[in-house]
């Protein structure tokens, strides 16, 4: 839409909008799974232009003593190995991802006020971009989205990234079509997914734990377990905080971080599949990842050239059909991505604490 000519901003009062989102924290771009510390950060390399550049590392195997044995081989005195242990790594580029719509906020008579504008709209866009992150972040670990290209074969034909990480279901469901509205959250079906790491000599994070990352409903679910209620409780009674969005504890050898916006799809009785993600879905996915699983691109340190190039970029002015609304348009290019989907597992259930405000009567 063009711009209106009967009610355009004051040049003045657009630049102050503009600089004034643009003034946005670090910490205002940081949410549990995008940019999480324990994530691996990729670099945006010099003039890499749309591409954020990821290092995966492979995994060094014990030599065997032949093709059939599996343990370590041993060696005579003053004899060297006949080869070097291989640790390979792959360079991978991914494109970013582009967060971009526009938002009309208030109406005319607010454009000459701008200081009510702000304190009444700049936290609900920013909480609506950290959403838009969040849920692509999100998405990642449960389906593939990204298309990359292998840096030692540019400009070959595009490859793609790993796909999301395995499932498994809570009540024992052994596909997602089993999974019903009374396959709950249990304390023991995560335990099941750290053994599951464990078994496989996934490396922990750097805390030695790996990182079990769910919301609210689900916390409310596993609390219905006496065990995990008393430990949560001792963690409160430690900290003086309560355990909701955000905040962490550590248990059976898994940090528990709450995200505020889980993974969502309908059940398959319902029409619904695992990969069709939904805001008001029956199933949530929580997820156990190790070290290496995940990766993102760090909105880095304000004033330095990456911080510059991932803020969003903001343009504030009157593009409405009828000419009394004020629009904030914006840009944000964004990355996170799965690394390597033999490190992490996504959890898929119910919780009978799912509803919320908008679905009472």
């Amino acid at each position: 839409m063009a711009a209106t000519t009967t009610s355009t901003l004051a040049g003045t009062i657009q630049k102050y909008f503009e600089d004034s989102w643009m003034e946005m924290p670090e910490e205002e771009l940081r949410l549990p799974l995008a940019n999480n510390a324990d994530f691996e950060v990729a670099s945006i390399p010099a003039n890499g232009g749309q591409y954020a550049e990821f290092r995966k590392f492979g995994k060094l195997t014990v030599e065997a003593a032949s093709a059939t044995d599996d343990t370590p081989k041993t060696y005579a005195e003053n004899t060297e190995p006949s080869a070097p242990v291989a640790l390979s790594s792959e360079i991978i580029q991914v494109p970013f991802e582009l967060l971009r719509d526009y938002v009309d906020l208030g109406n005319v008579t607010l454009a000459t006020d701008p200081t009510d504008l702000m304190r009444k709209n700049k936290d609900a866009l920013t909480l609506l971009i950290r959403r838009k992150q969040h849920q692509l972040a999100n998405s990642h670990m449960v389906k593939q989205l990204t298309r990359v290209l292998n840096s030692s074969d540019i400009p070959a034909a595009a490859t793609y990234l790993p796909a999301g990480f395995k499932c498994i279901y809570t009540g024992g469901a052994q596909v997602f079509n089993d999974v019903t509205a009374d396959h709950l959250f249990t304390v023991n079906v995560f335990k099941k997914a750290r053994t599951l790491l464990a078994n496989a000599q996934v490396p922990r994070m750097k805390n030695g734990r790996y990182l079990a990352i769910v919301d609210e409903a689900i916390v409310a679910q596993l609390l219905e377990d006496s065990v995990f209620r008393d430990i949560v409780k001792r963690h409160q009674d430690t900290t003086q905080k309560s355990f909701g969005t955000g905040s962490m504890l550590d248990w059976e050898g898994m940090t528990w971080l709450v995200q505020d916006d889980p993974y969502r799809c309908n059940l398959a009785a319902a029409g619904g599949a695992l990969t069709n993600r939904k805001n008001t879905g029956k199933v949530r996915v929580a997820h156990v990842l190790g070290k290496g699983a995940f990766g993102y691109v760090d909105a880095g340190k304000a004033g330095s050239i990456q911080r510059r190039t991932l803020r969003p970029t903001f343009k504030v002015q009157d593009i409405s059909l009828t000419g009394t609304n004020v629009t904030v348009g914006y840009t944000m290019a964004f990355q996170a991505c799965v690394l390597d989907d033999t490190r992490g597992l996504n959890i898929a259930g119910c919780s009978q604490f799912d509803e919320s405000v908008a679905d009472l009567a």
